[in-house]
């Protein structure tokens, strides 16, 4: 009887941790859906408001400071290099 009752015990704890993890995922993706679209807002109105390929350039350069690890910065400028890049990376 005690055994079935240490096994109903572990059941629960295991099941709440479960849970817990799951939550912290959810957390997780919606902040990371909502980096992305705070970026790409920024991003396409740099686009549209700024004419000046200087200015352009520098504010862009900024966001991808901000937003993009150093490896996928190095990638963009690599691009960029080898043949140019235009307005959706």
């Amino acid at each position: 009887m005690k055994a079935i009752i240490y096994f109903f015990i572990i059941l629960i704890i295991c099941l709440l941790s479960n849970n817990s993890a799951f939550t912290q995922n959810y957390d997780t993706d919606k902040q990371e859906i909502q980096m992305l679209r705070d970026f790409y807002s920024v991003y396409n109105t740099e686009w549209e408001i700024v004419k000046d390929p200087h200015i352009l350039i520098k504010k862009l350069d900024s966001l991808q400071r901000k937003y993009c690890t150093k490896k996928l910065r190095e990638k963009i400028k690599d691009e960029f290099k080898r043949g140019g890049l235009d307005h959706d990376l």
